[in-house]
């Protein structure tokens, strides 16, 4: 398997609406939708290596909410120990705040 920068940042806004410009499902109650935090974190994904390599599993921990409209910044490292696994954590940009942590490990 052939990994990708040691560590990365992302950096993205909350916003409240999908794709298709409809209001998504946070911007109901005014919070992200969990399954964004994992969209997230596949962005942060070279394509190459997304269609070279195949997700086996993913370790989720969220430790906070984000709000709309807040930005939010994603670092992804890869596990010196465990080929093949990424750690990824979601923070608010504000305040440093770690949102969400997510390990990942990948087969090629």
């Amino acid at each position: 398997m052939e990994p990708f920068l040691f560590e990365k940042e992302f950096r993205v806004y909350v916003y409240d609406t999908g794709p298709d410009g409809k209001l998504s499902l946070s911007s109901l109650f005014n919070y992200t939708n969990n399954v964004r935090y994992l969209q997230w974190i596949y962005d942060t994904y070279d394509l190459d290596f997304v269609m070279k390599n195949i997700p086996q599993s993913a370790e989720i921990n969220y430790l906070s909410e984000s709000l709309l409209n807040e930005e939010v910044y994603v670092q992804t490292v890869s596990d010196k120990i465990n080929e093949g696994f990424y750690n990824h954590s979601v923070f608010r940009a504000a305040d440093n705040k770690e949102l969400c942590r997510i390990r990942i490990g990948w087969n090629s």
